[in-house]
């Protein structure tokens, strides 16, 4: 129940305001009263209203001094002020004090219902907000003050959930400065609409893949939590989901061992590819996978055939040993390990390769971890951080670091231009890091990808331009890859310089 204070000094006034907000305002109790400002911002700091309503004519202190005064100590707090004045002064003074409206005498008991709904919507979007930011600075191990946790956390037990979307975070990779991940923000961001409606707070985890998932016990069921994680995993449209749910019920006070826990879990059981929800009590030995190291005749092997340069062999190898993966599904930690394990030791044996050190393979391993969405799609990465690491000594038909290779992708580019195209889903298609596809832009075009399909777009929307004189500019804009009709406008004139209308009607004339 959200509190509202009533501050007027005549009695009858006090009497009518309860009986409307009893009777009327859902979600609203008055938890007490004053006959003037001084006295109402005694009541004010003891009961921590959510709203004031005071009249505007008051002894001691009046509505207008009282709501300045509210708006300096407690600017959250939403103030009505109602008169029987019609003074422009008055007004004025109420505006420059924030308060949310004035009312005249008599007060209209259904306008001020009507007032309140909309000061309840407010509130559960406030309330909403500052749960969150109470339940990070706990998890963050931050002492809250008590009045906060009584306010807006009084809750006797919570529950809570851990959604992941993909892989662990990545640990090596260089920062990401502009993320190509829309696909996971915008899952979980339309999922919080749903969390807000449903009393289910949900906090930013460790990066934009994965949120954290709180709600109290007594509001919100298991059985309702799993089912919000649930829909919101299918919001994933870039792979796998793993979620972790809390088996048990547990105290405020216990919530940050509890989410430590639940992270413990999660990063023990994610598995490449493979979507799953587990309990905090889950048994992390059922994701165990054999010993931790591969066997050293299959290491052995991997080093004779790089020693004589038989690529094609030994990519059939490690084919062979990701086939064996499929099925029995390691945990992703413990498959990282064993990948550092074939690419340290295919480093190491090759004699002409490129001499990257530990930390190049462990963000290039990691790079490719985060951005596979199954095991086919991590097996291309890695074996393009074998060909990689091979150099110039790799028997391969295509490279990767040549102009034919890099052709190939402009020609992809510009067949398949209609279509979505981003920095990660070109790397997917290619199975080659984004790292390295940026340089390749850079080697052969001297521009970044995102330059390099902006002009091929404006440029082909020219041609189709000056070949159908008659194309709508919508459709235009469709053929060369943007959904956006006026986005491609604004952007056709940042390159061109005008507009594409103007532009087909000078290239009209000429």
């Amino acid at each position: 129940m959200f509190k509202v204070v009533l501050v007027d000094d005549e009695p009858s006034a006090i009497r009518y305001l309860n009986s409307i907000i009893t009777s009327r305002c859902i979600g609203f109790e008055v938890v007490g009263h004053a006959e003037n400002g001084e006295e109402g911002i005694k009541k004010i700091r003891l009961l921590k209203p959510d709203v004031v309503v005071a009249d505007v004519k008051m002894p001691v202190m009046n509505g207008i001094e009282l709501a300045t005064c509210i708006k300096n100590e407690f600017p959250s707090v939403y103030t009505i002020i109602v008169s029987s004045y019609p003074d422009f002064e008055y007004t004025k003074g109420a505006i420059q004090s924030d308060v949310v409206d004035y009312i005249l005498k008599p007060v209209n008991a259904v306008q001020f219902k009507e007032l309140f709904d909309s000061i309840k919507r407010k509130l559960e979007k406030d309330y909403y907000q500052n749960r969150t930011l109470l339940l990070k600075s706990i998890l963050n191990g931050e002492v809250a003050e008590e009045w906060r946790i009584n306010r807006f956390l009084p809750f006797r037990l919570y529950n809570a959930a851990i959604i992941r979307f993909n892989g662990l975070p990545a640990r090596h990779m260089a920062k990401r400065k502009n993320s190509v991940f829309t696909g996971a923000a915008d899952g979980f961001s339309s999922a919080r609409t749903l969390a807000q409606s449903n009393n289910i707070w949900v906090l930013d985890g460790r990066d934009e893949m994965e949120s954290i998932c709180i709600c109290a016990d007594d509001s919100v069921t298991k059985q309702e939590l799993e089912s919000y994680v649930e829909s919101t995993s299918m919001k994933n449209s870039l792979g796998y989901t793993t979620i972790v749910l809390t088996s048990k019920s547990f105290a405020l006070c216990d919530s940050k061992p509890i989410i430590l826990n639940l992270y413990h879990v999660l990063n023990n059981v994610i598995t490449v590819g493979v979507s799953r929800i587990v309990k905090d009590d889950t048994d992390l030995k059922t994701f165990a996978f054999g010993k931790t190291k591969l066997k050293s005749e299959v290491l052995s092997k991997i080093n004779i055939l790089v020693l004589n340069g038989r690529f094609d062999e030994l990519k059939h190898e490690i084919k062979r040993l990701f086939d064996m993966w499929e099925e029995e599904k390691p945990a992703q930690l413990t498959l990282e390990n064993n990948l550092k394990q074939i690419l340290g030791s295919i480093k190491r044996h090759m004699i002409y390769g490129k001499k990257e050190d530990e930390s190049d393979i462990d963000s290039l391993l990691d790079e490719a971890l985060f951005n596979s969405a199954n095991l086919g799609a991590l097996f291309g990465f890695v074996w393009n951080i074998v060909i990689d690491l091979a150099g110039e000594t790799a028997n391969r038909n295509v490279r990767i670091d040549t102009p034919s290779f890099f052709y190939s992708i402009k020609d992809y580019l510009m067949k398949n231009l209609s279509e979505h195209h981003s920095l990660q889903s070109v790397c997917e298609n290619f199975y080659i890091s984004q790292t390295y596809l940026s340089k390749l832009f850079r080697k052969y075009e001297n521009i970044s990808f995102n330059e390099f399909l902006t002009r091929l777009r404006i440029s082909e929307s020219k041609r189709f331009m000056a070949q159908n004189p008659q194309m709508p500019i919508k459709d235009v804009a469709a053929l060369v890859g943007y959904s956006d009709q006026f986005y491609f406008s604004r952007v056709f004139k940042e390159i061109v310089g005008v507009p594409p209308s103007e532009y087909r009607a000078e290239d009209s004339l000429t």
